[in-house]
């Protein structure tokens, strides 16, 4: 494979649970963990198989993140992340022929060091409180390609292994605080774009 850049877009749904200061009236203070999960979406992937360019499509998959960090008070917190990431192969393309049958899969593990803003908007209503935030991330991603190979013209061509990389991520979301029902606890939803820069092969 060439060297690229590769991108993956997730979204998902996390319950985040801070101790200190209640969310409805100031910036969450202290430690908290996180544990989430949703929809990851790989962009394609362009490469040489064999004589030729290629392509891999990848079918939508999922992600899983556990993260613990601080909140510092003043809508700034920082955190450690694992993630794992998985997308099957849904179809290789080559020399623009596409492969009678496409197999494997993506499975990425990820360590990111990552650095949040909770924007300070004072929303709240029936005991819930609306927090958005902006963050962003620098860590390593290992990516491991699981048997992916196409059959072109009762040919059999495998086409990639797995390497590990630097990868950064943007992060958009939003925080509902539950501190009316459960203190201290908050659900969110959010937004992750994820770069990588892969392998050379």
């Amino acid at each position: 494979m060439k060297n690229t850049i590769l991108g993956a877009a997730t979204f998902g749904a996390m319950a985040l649970a801070v101790t200190g200061a209640s969310a409805q009236t100031q910036p969450a203070t202290g430690f908290y963990v996180g544990l989430g999960a949703g929809a990851n979406f790989h962009s394609h992937e362009n490469g040489n198989f064999g004589p030729v360019g290629g392509r891999i499509n990848f079918s939508t998959g999922h992600i899983i993140v556990l993260n613990a960090g601080y909140a510092f008070g003043n809508g700034i917190r920082a955190e450690v992340e694992a993630s794992y990431r998985h997308n099957g192969v849904h179809n290789i393309t080559a020399g623009g022929v596409r492969a009678n049958r496409s197999q494997g899969w993506l499975a990425q593990y990820g360590v990111m060091g990552n650095a949040y803003y909770d924007i300070p908007v004072g929303l709240s209503f029936g005991g819930f409180s609306i927090n958005p935030y902006v963050g962003a991330g620098l860590g390593y991603m290992w990516s491991d390609y699981d048997d992916v190979r196409g059959d072109f013209a009762g040919s059999s061509v495998a086409v990639i292994k797995g390497s590990g990389r630097l990868a950064f991520q943007g992060i958009a979301g939003i925080a509902v605080g539950l501190d009316s029902f459960v203190p201290g606890l908050s659900l969110t939803t959010e937004y992750r774009y994820l770069n990588t820069r892969e392998r050379d092969a």
